[in-house]
């Protein structure tokens, strides 16, 4: 249905009303509408697997957002004598479900980084010991600390998991994100969960699936070593010198 809509000139009307107001070239399909003279994809050809892409697309490697903040102390000093999970939602999670899963983590064998303060600070919530509940966090050092990421599977979540070598478990709340999940799937180092349909049972046993699945780990690895060789912002940054400077 996605391909199908990309392909349709229906949802492209409205620009296309504009264009021709002002005597410009109308758009074909949506995809038009999408794409520029050029489009630079902020991941790398092992992780989306197409055979080939059109001409005005280029892979420069992902550009995973370096948020600068202070770690706070309980994070750096949390205990490591159990595995480590990373909970964060992004904007998109649902309240609901973030805090069914919160108190499903209590009494498991793990401890969690949970960055998902915006989404149940007005609910009465008895956070479990396990878990530490903060606001935005530099994913990039923290998730490294963790040996699993839940998330909501949007492309930076995603791409600062992957570079942390984490399986994952994700519930992908728009169209964008799960097909962000759906790759890392088909990589073999993640699980998927429908949004319609997922309960914080079947968090829990998605993340106990990937604690003890050293496939999955190993997959991670190794596409993490790829991601490795790819400077985004310096690609980015190449590329717009080559074309414009």
């Amino acid at each position: 249905m996605s391909n199908l809509v990309l392909k349709l000139k229906l949802p492209a009307k409205p620009f296309n009303i504009l264009a021709k107001k002002y005597g410009l070239k109308e758009f074909s399909n949506f995809i038009e509408v999408l794409e520029g003279d050029y489009t630079l994809l902020a991941d790398i050809p092992e992780w989306v697997g197409f055979p080939e892409i059109r001409p005005n697309l280029h892979y420069i490697g992902p550009l995973p957002f370096r948020l600068n903040a202070k770690i706070p102390r309980k994070i750096t000093e949390i205990p490591k004598d159990k595995p480590i999970v990373y909970f964060a939602m992004g904007s998109s999670g649902k309240p609901r479900l973030i805090a069914d899963i919160i108190e499903g983590f209590r009494g498991k064998s793990y401890h969690v980084i949970a960055p998902v303060e915006s989404h149940i600070k007005d609910m009465n919530l008895e956070i479990p010991s396990n878990v530490i509940v903060t606001g935005f966090l530099p994913a990039h050092k923290v998730n490294p600390m963790a040996d699993i990421s839940v998330i909501h599977g949007g492309q930076n979540t995603v791409m600062n998991a992957c570079l942390s070598g984490t399986p994952i478990v994700g519930i992908g709340m728009h169209p964008e994100q799960q097909a962000n999940l759906d790759a890392c799937v088909r990589k073999g180092f993640a699980i998927r969960l429908n949004k319609k349909r997922a309960t914080a049972s079947d968090v829990l046993a998605a993340i106990d699936r990937l604690l003890h699945d050293e496939t999955a780990k190993t997959a991670v690895k190794e596409f993490q070593k790829q991601l490795e060789e790819w400077d985004g912002p310096k690609n980015a940054s190449r590329f717009l010198k080559e074309h414009y400077g």
